[in-house]
């Protein structure tokens, strides 16, 4: 009887793989198991004659966020949140200066109109040198005794004006003898008090001016710091002040100019309420037919409870327009930039006067509030008589301040 044997399954199946494996390699059965080829599993993605297109179909194009959340059924569009957007308010900014002392009306440098210079900087025009030194600086690094490395100004790089009374100042150092540190020289207070207060008028009198102080003089930056702002805090308090009686000048002189604007503007609210005067009184004499004009009428509306919001606001109402409008005089936008600069002067002074009594160990601190009430009253005497209080004047203040916070806050969340 012929041997039969039977055929052997050359397909490969399923379970192959879940055949025993011996550490040669072997499988139960006998044979060699065979090795899965990965260049035969998957094909070469970055051969230029295979087209795979199709693998980017469900690739992501856009990325949103959709107004609904969660999972969802949607027919047709699904609608999106849109992007917020920055509102632009119809008034003009109020910008806050970081010096009040430092000249406002020079144009703004480095836009269309008022490029910037490369080689501005190299220039010997001394104008030019002006508006573009104090604001592009030059560092050199020094190493302080301590080993600690910090960024020095130039004196270089500073206005021209501040640059001369610093070299002025390091002349004068030089010439004095130092081995006492604990007096310091009388004859150098005066060029150092110069040196600040022009800094102060150029707005340079900051971090960096006062980072300078310990290369010029053997003390340190806090006794610098310190000697400084108690040598000139009367001459920064009357520049303070002498800007303020500036500003209130030219306050006068806008507002004595737009008199006869907010004047027009009142009498045409006169005529306003006159108006509405005359149609609440046709309208309450039109029930009865032949009634006397000055005969009140009767309320059509339900009675209230005593007490009630809605009797407090019929009589509210009643009694604003009892009266003819008050004298008031509309602020526009460039007097209420007058106001802020003012009280912006205001505020500095009174830091001045902390930090001072701060300085000297007292514990005499002013309030913005109690500075303002002074303030205010000349504000109101700036305007014609009549026509401006102080009560005004601080909801002005207060809604300008309200709205520099709020488009500060804007400026940040876009960033």
């Amino acid at each position: 009887m012929p041997d039969v044997r039977p055929e052997q399954d050359t397909s490969e199946s399923e379970s192959d793989d879940d055949e025993p494996e011996s550490p040669d390699g072997m499988t139960a059965i006998g044979k060699r198991k065979k090795r899965k080829n990965m260049q035969q599993e998957y094909y070469d993605i970055n051969d230029p004659f295979i087209d795979d297109s199709e693998l980017a179909i469900d690739d992501r194009k856009f990325i949103a966020e959709t107004k609904q959340k969660g999972f969802y059924v949607s027919s047709g569009q699904v609608a999106l949140v849109k992007e917020k957007e920055k509102p632009v308010s119809a008034k003009p900014r109020i910008k806050l200066s970081s010096n009040p002392i430092a000249v406002t009306t020079a144009p703004p440098r480095g836009t269309r109109d008022t490029p910037i210079a490369v080689d501005a900087v190299e220039d010997d025009d001394p104008e030019q040198s002006i508006s573009v030194g104090s604001k592009r600086k030059r560092y050199v690094t020094v190493v302080e005794p301590d080993g600690k490395r910090r960024k020095i100004m130039e004196i270089a790089s500073a206005h021209p004006a501040v640059r001369a009374a610093l070299e002025e100042l390091q002349a004068a150092i030089a010439r004095e003898d130092w081995t006492t540190k604990g007096k310091f020289p009388p004859t150098i207070k005066p060029i150092l008090a110069k040196a600040a207060l022009l800094a102060i008028e150029h707005d340079e009198y900051d971090d960096d001016f006062f980072n300078l102080m310990p290369t010029l003089f053997p003390y340190n930056k806090f006794t610098m710091t310190k000697l400084i702002k108690r040598t000139i805090f009367a001459d920064h308090t009357k520049l303070l002040q002498q800007r303020q009686d500036k500003l209130l000048l030219d306050l006068a002189q806008h507002a004595k100019e737009g008199f006869k604007k907010a004047e027009e503007y009142w009498e045409h609210t006169v005529v306003l309420w006159d108006r509405r005067r005359l149609a609440k009184k046709e309208a309450g004499g039109a029930g009865v037919e032949g009634a006397a004009s000055d005969t009140p009428m009767p309320s059509t509306r339900p009675p209230t409870p005593q007490g009630g919001d809605d009797k407090d606001a019929d009589a509210a109402a009643v009694e604003k327009d009892a009266e003819p409008p008050q004298k008031k005089y509309r602020l526009t936008d460039q007097l209420k930039g007058i106001i802020w600069e003012l009280v912006i002067l205001s505020n500095e002074c009174c830091r001045l006067e902390n930090e001072k009594n701060g300085l000297e160990g007292s514990v005499v601190t002013l309030s913005e509030q109690g500075q303002r009430k002074g303030l205010y009253q000349r504000i109101v005497a700036a305007f014609p008589e009549g026509w401006m209080n102080s009560s005004i004047v601080s909801r002005e203040v207060s809604a300008i301040k309200k709205r520099i916070e709020r488009d500060e806050e804007l400026r940040i969340n876009a960033q």
